[in-house]
């Protein structure tokens, strides 16, 4: 029995040589005991002179803390898509008859207007054809000219009279075909634009079916794209989006929402939009991909410091001051920003929200707060 009590006095009398060494040798070493739980006098008893002056003013003025009020943004939901852009309006050129080129007043890859001569085609069996309706013409509207003179004479009849001007009726039709084919001969720009390249020259024989060229008017550039379907009823004309040229070093451009679509496709379950982007410059071409971006603003939340975030086994918490002690109010972390958390919370842009000096904190311990402010 004895042997027993000097083992245990001996294991006690080390336990209290290494609590001094720890308390008088190791810095910090007082506030370490506290922090165990022993009594306030006992901590202090082997705390240092700094440590003790640092406890005496904490159980005075609490804990020293910075501390922020959170500011409330609005949560922003960001949308990315690929769209296809396409020229605003595209034309293919097509002769009206077959024939063979004689000229080619259009060069590839250049502007036209509406009406410019692109080709010309053959056109000696049509130049006859109109003189002799022109001839056929001028024929019908003498002879009715001639019967209505003789008509005072009572020399012509009226089924003379009613014969010359039916007549005149049919060379006037002859005319205007033979005028209309005639025309036919020569190629036209149908739109402003720019013609694409051109593959026939000057003695090459076309058919009607052939395409001559293809004008694409690309000062507005058309894009398509689908967005999920769960932002369909927040989808209006009007509202911008940001396009991502791919082909161009990433250029960057602002479009518009021109149409939705009033059907979601039932595979990607997603909805189809169309919009328009200014290409002033003809920097943007038919066809090119585009990176879509769209923002759309959701709830307003809380925007509190990244640093007066904490966490427990329950989740994400911030500390508070309420009525000068510290508060802990369980947060959902909405949406980080550059700087800013966005949290569901019971918090308001008067409330004050701990920053700094969190690791000394406890529910219900008095706080002195050294600087406020609004989170920046």
């Amino acid at each position: 029995m004895r042997q027993l009590l000097k083992q245990v006095f001996a294991f006690v009398g080390v336990i209290l040589l290494g609590v001094v060494l720890l308390a008088k040798v190791i810095p910090g070493g007082g506030g370490m005991l506290m922090a165990t739980g022993l009594p306030q006098m006992i901590g202090l008893s082997f705390a240092s002179a700094p440590e003790q002056a640092d406890q005496k003013r904490r159980g005075g003025g609490g804990a020293q803390v910075l501390a922020m009020s959170p500011d409330m943004l609005t949560q922003t939901d960001l949308f990315k898509a690929i769209g296809n852009g396409r020229a605003r309006a595209l034309v293919e050129v097509k002769a009206q008859a077959a024939g063979q080129i004689i000229a080619r007043p259009a060069r590839s890859d250049q502007p036209v207007s509406a009406g410019d001569i692109l080709f010309e085609l053959d056109r000696e069996a049509q130049e006859i054809a109109l003189a002799r309706a022109e001839l056929a013409h001028t024929k019908a509207t003498e002879d009715l000219a001639r019967l209505n003179r003789l008509k005072t004479t009572g020399a012509a009849t009226a089924v003379q009279l009613r014969d010359a001007e039916l007549a005149l009726k049919t060379a006037d039709l002859n005319l205007r075909q033979a005028q209309f084919d005639l025309n036919e001969r020569t190629v036209r720009a149908p739109i402003d634009g720019t013609i694409g390249l051109i593959e026939f020259n000057s003695g090459d024989h076309i058919t009607a079916q052939d395409v001559l060229g293809v004008i694409a008017d690309r000062r507005q550039i058309l894009v398509e794209f689908n967005l999920p379907e769960r932002v369909a009823d927040r989808l209006a004309q009007g509202q911008a989006f940001t396009a991502r040229a791919i082909a161009l070093d990433g250029l960057n451009v602002t479009g518009q929402v021109t149409a939705v679509d009033n059907t979601v496709d039932q595979t990607s379950r997603s909805i189809r939009l169309q919009g328009v982007i200014d290409n002033a410059d003809g920097r943007l071409k038919g066809g090119m991909s585009f990176a879509i971006e769209m923002q759309f603003d959701g709830q307003t939340f809380p925007a509190v410091d990244p640093l007066s975030i904490s966490w427990s086994s329950s989740g994400p918490f911030v500390w508070t001051i309420a009525d000068g002690k510290a508060a802990r109010v369980p947060v959902r972390i909405v949406q980080r920003l550059s700087g800013k958390v966005l949290v569901d919370a019971n918090l308001g842009p008067d409330d004050q929200v701990i920053t700094q000096g969190l690791q000394s904190l406890r529910p219900g311990a008095p706080v002195t707060v050294a600087q406020t402010g609004a989170a920046s």
